[in-house]
């Protein structure tokens, strides 16, 4: 799995980088294995937004969050993926072939 992170506005933290590689590897639970994650931590003015686009065959999703820390923004917008892959791996466990 191939994972980019990009940052605008902001300067690059490894101990960030850090953080969301480890919280990466619980999403590799679901049927779909992401191929490439991109994250994407913007600061502006007061805001902070995290991006989340993952990659995958026959896979895109796309998350954002913003918060207070990018460490909060990374945990809300991994658990919106997270909810995206398992309402598409229910539809797939529930699709019956007539």
């Amino acid at each position: 799995m191939r994972i980019d992170f990009k940052f605008r506005h902001c300067e690059p933290s490894s101990e960030l980088q850090e953080y969301a590689t480890e919280k990466v590897h619980h999403l590799e639970k679901f049927e779909w294995k992401p191929v490439r994650l991109e994250f994407t931590f913007t600061k502006e003015k007061s805001e902070l937004r995290v991006d989340v686009q993952v990659r995958g065959a026959h896979l895109d999703v796309h998350a954002h969050a913003t918060g207070d820390t990018f460490v909060k923004g990374v945990d809300e917008a991994l658990h919106k993926v997270a909810r995206q892959l398992a309402k598409k791996k229910s539809k797939v466990q529930n699709h019956k072939v007539s």
